[in-house]
């Protein structure tokens, strides 16, 4: 499988750690999950979005790190995978020739109830690697109302995403949003417009993995006498 060429950047960091119930059936390092990521999947951020960036696509080895991550207490790729979220979103800015785009960084919060279940919130961790990297300050910005996980939901459902609120937001922020994983993209569709209504100028999001676009292809029209 294609490497993600910002994960091996930060395989250096891992040379040391080990995972003792490795998802991807490997002895460790955590290098070996890292390495393995890919593709960087062909998402197009929805029009609310001022950009979007992911390391990878939500299937193989990378869906199940991030499994791992959610729902196993797997800490030890995190800030590893923050550093190399980082580098991707610098990356993308000297590319594009762009100044800074983020003045402060937040996530996607978990609600209360898998928080207290799992010990932690991942996204959280994830975005304070991020923010640490990028020399920016990590805010909890968000506010969950208790409800159902996304995961638990059909996918009509999980269209309308959580209940999210933000605190107020300097009116010339620029937020950098992160998440775990995007499917249908309605939790960070839902966070940054709870972050704009909050007061933020602009809202970017990177997440570790997303799911690609399906797209259907339409069949051609047959022709017709009139179309002829």
């Amino acid at each position: 499988m294609k490497q993600n060429q910002w994960a091996v950047k930060v395989i250096n960091l891992l040379r040391k750690t080990g995972c003792a119930n490795c998802p991807l059936s490997q002895a460790g390092p955590c290098s070996n999950c890292l390495a393995c990521l890919g593709p960087v999947p062909l998402f197009l951020p929805a029009a609310d979005l001022n950009g979007f960036t992911a390391l990878a696509s939500y299937q193989g080895p990378a869906a199940d790190l991030v499994k791992a991550i959610k729902y196993k207490g797997l800490r030890s790729p995190i800030k590893a995978l923050g550093q190399a979220l980082a580098q991707q979103i610098l990356a993308q800015q000297v590319s594009a020739d762009q100044p800074q785009l983020a003045t402060m960084v937040t996530w996607v919060p978990a609600s209360t109830r898998h928080r207290a279940q799992r010990g932690a919130d991942h996204a959280e961790l994830l975005a304070r690697s991020v923010a640490h990297h990028l020399d920016l300050p990590a805010r909890r910005l968000l506010l969950r109302a208790p409800g159902p996980a996304q995961h638990t939901l059909t996918v009509t459902q999980r269209r309308s995403g959580p209940t999210l609120r933000s605190r107020p937001i300097n009116p010339d922020a620029r937020v950098l949003l992160i998440d775990d994983v995007t499917t249908t993209g309605a939790s960070v569709r839902t966070a940054a417009r709870a972050l704009r209504r909050a007061g933020a100028k602009q809202v970017t999001v990177a997440v570790v993995a997303a799911t690609p676009p399906r797209y259907t292809p339409r069949r051609p029209r047959p022709l017709t006498a009139r179309s002829r």
